[in-house]
């Protein structure tokens, strides 16, 4: 595909504001949702795992499914005209297929006659920069199998073999994503060729997966300690493995993971498991981790403006609010402990042992002063996180029928003065759902 023009509307951020609570409250109490049907391979139903809305034109889409394939939309299409008045239009505009049961995974042979190969390139405060994907001449693209390094880059690129589990837009361009899944591996995509030029093999099925705009990949897996990626480096080094020093190793697979968003804090980093803790780790320091909450976690979310706060989507059902302290050390932490209690009690999560084989993707945002928190049910709840009471629940037709089957996530598109508003999309079953804001007069 050509470039991604996210020139033709101004970049929008989301505007905490009145108006954007008076936005919030139209998609619960006042629109009827717009539900998209997936692509379908024939007699072979898949799933929405997860999705992301790319943070420079806050237009574009991505989203993974649980037979391993991708799907872009284009969420500003067009408008079309409904009696009086104009609504936007949502339209795929490129597809990746996954796997086939039973069948060959098809694979993408890569050669290059030399050690390194550009990948992608990008310029930033006058600055440019450049990605390398380095070859394996060991490799050989007709050889039914081979053996890999832990954390090493294949030559040879494959379709994911099982469920994408986390897809996410690079922050600085959004010429390039990645994806982590159920076959250990995280790979890197190109988004004008929609294909991937990079795949690394954790040996460890990969959770969620994040990145900060200093370039850094961090990776929640099956393994019990988070890892790194440098893109800066020669990606065929690997993943860095933190926590050799720890002063309590975790014993459980880390389900969360997600960098801090005030950029002179991304060296903190925030991980959790199903069944322990909350970990906050300082990336100059990897050995070991800076504080410890107890209680499993599902999924967290930063607060996003001074980011000395955090929620967690506990595995026992509550939502908790904690906080790292005001230079986001963890040290004076007023909430160190179970944290402040968010909302109610979420059962199936409960019942469910806070497992996310159904309920995958990142499932909590922290938008202004809300906590939105796709739920077990498929319904949508907005929390407030300063009195601790739930304000809103969304449960529109169609959306907790899906939902209840397989919640794939969820995305908040900002943009006060767009057309259309503010925007919630989530993943239920098979299914995109567009929470629209208003439409416009004809």
């Amino acid at each position: 595909m050509n470039k991604l023009d996210y020139t033709r509307f101004c970049p929008r951020k989301i505007d905490y504001t009145k108006e954007f609570q008076l936005q919030l409250e139209r998609i619960f109490e006042g629109n009827v949702p717009k539900l998209y049907k997936l692509r379908q391979r024939k007699n072979i139903e898949s799933f929405l795992t997860c999705l992301d809305l790319d943070s420079e034109a806050n237009e574009y889409l991505l989203i993974g499914k649980d037979d391993g394939s991708v799907e872009l939309w284009d969420t500003d299409d067009r408008l079309t005209k409904n009696d009086t008045q104009y609504e936007v239009v949502n339209r795929r505009i490129n597809f990746y297929k996954g796997t086939k049961t039973g069948n060959e995974i098809p694979t993408h042979s890569v050669s290059s006659s030399s050690n390194h190969r550009l990948i992608h390139s990008y310029t930033s405060n006058n600055r440019a920069y450049r990605m390398y994907r380095g070859s394996s001449s060991s490799a050989s693209p007709s050889s039914s199998s081979s053996i890999q390094k832990e954390g090493s880059s294949t030559s040879t690129l494959s379709y994911h073999q099982y469920s994408i589990n986390s897809i996410l837009w690079y922050p600085r361009d959004n010429g390039m994503f990645f994806t982590g899944s159920g076959d250990r591996c995280v790979k890197i995509w190109d988004t004008n060729r929609f294909s991937p030029v990079q795949s690394v093999d954790l040996r460890f099925a990969v959770n969620e997966v994040s990145c900060s705009t200093n370039n850094v990949l961090g990776i929640a897996s099956q393994d019990t300690v988070p890892r790194l990626i440098d893109l800066r480096e020669a990606i065929g080094q690997g993943a860095i493995t933190m926590g050799s020093r720890s002063r309590q190793p975790c014993k459980n697979a880390l389900t969360s993971i997600q960098f801090n968003p005030v950029p002179s804090r991304e060296h903190f980093i925030l991980t959790g498991d199903r069944q322990s803790d909350v970990r906050l780790w300082d990336l100059r320091v990897p050995q070991q981790e800076l504080a410890i909450w107890p209680g499993g976690t599902a999924g967290i979310a930063w607060e996003p403006e001074k980011a000395q706060e955090f929620c967690s989507m506990g595995t026992d059902g509550w939502l908790r609010i904690r906080a790292v302290g005001s230079d986001g050390s963890g040290r004076n932490s007023d909430h160190v402990g179970s944290g402040r209690v968010v909302g109610p009690r979420d059962p199936l999560r409960v019942s469910s042992g806070g497992e996310t084989r159904k309920h995958t993707g990142r499932r909590i945002t922290w938008c202004g002063n809300m906590v939105l928190c796709h739920t077990a049910l498929g319904t949508v709840e907005a929390h407030v996180p300063a009195t601790g009471r739930l304000w809103r629940t969304l449960e529109a037709e169609g959306i907790a029928t899906d939902g209840a089957a397989h919640t794939g996530g969820l995305a908040l598109q900002g943009g006060l003065g767009h057309p259309a508003g503010l925007r919630l999309f989530l993943g239920c079953g098979s299914t995109l759902v567009d929470c629209g804001g208003c439409s416009v007069e004809g």
